[in-house]
């Protein structure tokens, strides 16, 4: 069976269990879909007691990899941290830095049980969601995780870049006078742990409970109002800025942050998407919807931020 990585795969996922975990055999794999910076399989391994478990393979995309070329082995690193400290992320269990076994790097993973779907009323699936990012934001483990970027460093650059054509439909040009005219904004919460993409298709939940967070490519050090705010955006997306702002609410109150820059944040937030998205394969009805609740978003920032 071939999988987009130049080479059989069957042979060499065979080889990546053999390597990292020796005594386990591959007995079969299968491609996950919904990875958008990062194609995924899962690797079915039997054991050397006969037993078997399942392995998530995430592979890093050319961007990630661009951005960051030892994104493999910090990955790594970092969900290390986190499950020995217990939160609810998958347990890593290798990592190939150097495109030895693959063509191109990837972090072996345990697989957590969940589903992205919940039937839970979206008023509790947002209070466990803010429940879960203040706990993110509340650990305490700033000098173990220094080699990860700051995130203050990559809305400058985004603040400082100039567009030849700005998208008047989404505010950009008022968004960027707003922003350069505020930054750098006053470290009001502190440096910690920030996810970089907290949003619902990167959460599993099992029986009504959250129990998985996903995806920590993007992690990054700064101010916990920039996480909240692009999962504020996210949340626009899926739900509605009612739920936005609920989620908003129950986070100020789970944390004890100091929100009163949110708006300037939610506007980098929005101004992030502005150059992001359009690079997205989305179709034509996705993309019109985003764009109409990313409207709604900026303005209300904008309102409140004085824009």
């Amino acid at each position: 069976m071939d999988d987009p990585i130049g080479m059989d795969a069957d042979e060499a996922y065979a080889r990546v269990v053999e390597r990292l975990l020796p005594g386990r055999i591959l007995r079969g794999w299968r491609r996950l879909e919904g990875g958008i910076s990062a194609e995924v399989a899962a690797l079915d391994t039997v054991l050397p007691d006969g037993g078997t478990e399942t392995l998530v393979l995430r592979r890093h995309g050319p961007a990630d990899r661009e951005r960051n070329p030892d994104i493999a082995r910090d990955e790594f690193r970092l969900l290390d941290i986190l499950w020995r400290d217990g939160l609810p992320v998958p347990r890593p269990v290798g990592f190939d830095s150097g495109s030895t076994l693959l063509p191109t790097p990837f972090v072996l993973l345990r697989h957590l049980p969940g589903s992205i779907e919940t039937d839970l009323p979206l008023e509790s699936r947002l209070e466990q969601m803010a429940a879960a990012l203040a706990r993110i934001h509340a650990l305490d483990r700033m000098a173990e995780l220094s080699f990860l970027p700051r995130i203050e460093d990559q809305f400058a650059a985004l603040v400082a870049s100039r567009s030849a054509a700005p998208d008047l439909e989404m505010a950009e040009d008022r968004v960027r006078a707003r922003l350069a005219e505020a930054w750098p904004l006053p470290p009001r919460n502190g440096t910690r742990l920030l996810h970089g993409d907290f949003w619902p298709g990167n959460l599993l939940w099992q029986g009504g409970t959250l129990c998985g967070i996903l995806d920590w490519e993007d992690a990054a050090l700064g101010e916990p109002l920039a996480d909240l705010a692009m999962a504020r955006l996210e949340l626009v997306w899926s739900f509605g800025m009612a739920a936005a702002d609920g989620f908003a609410r129950a986070y100020g109150a789970r944390s004890g942050a100091d929100l009163s820059d949110l708006p300037l944040w939610d506007l980098g937030a929005a101004l992030r998407a502005i150059m992001a998205v359009p690079d997205w394969a989305l179709d034509a009805a996705t993309r019109r919807r985003m764009r109409q609740g990313q409207r709604v978003f900026t303005e209300a920032a904008l309102a409140q931020a004085g824009g």
